[in-house]
């Protein structure tokens, strides 16, 4: 819950050491609702970070875990950051291949 009051205040470092530390809690009690809610919420700060590879690697994790304990809310929101994920990833590689490819003001700078 802290890590979310952090997210919200845009404290996302904080707010990723948080839900870390709850993880591990939920693992040490074996509580899997827990874990994957948690793993999501820690991937969904990865990828607000920017570490979209990292948030890819928590979110399947707890969409593993949501399946397995039949959580379908869990399931859905873990989707919703996948996707998310997922079209940051792809957005960001077509923009470096955009910002390389001929044609464009840094490259037409660089031919000059």
């Amino acid at each position: 819950m802290l890590g979310g009051v952090l997210e919200y205040e845009s404290r996302l470092a904080e707010a990723l050491m948080h839900h870390h530390q709850a993880l591990a809690l939920f693992r040490a009690a074996g509580d899997r609702r827990g874990q994957a809610k948690t793993l999501n919420n820690a991937g969904w700060v990865h990828i607000l970070l920017g570490d979209h590879h990292q948030g890819l690697a928590h979110c399947e994790q707890a969409l593993v875990l949501h399946r397995q304990v039949g959580d379908h809310r869990g399931e859905a929101s873990t989707l919703e950051s996948l996707g998310y994920a997922i079209s940051e990833t792809i957005r960001n590689q077509l923009a470096a291949i955009s910002d390389r490819s001929p044609g464009t003001k840094d490259s037409a700078a660089a031919i000059t």
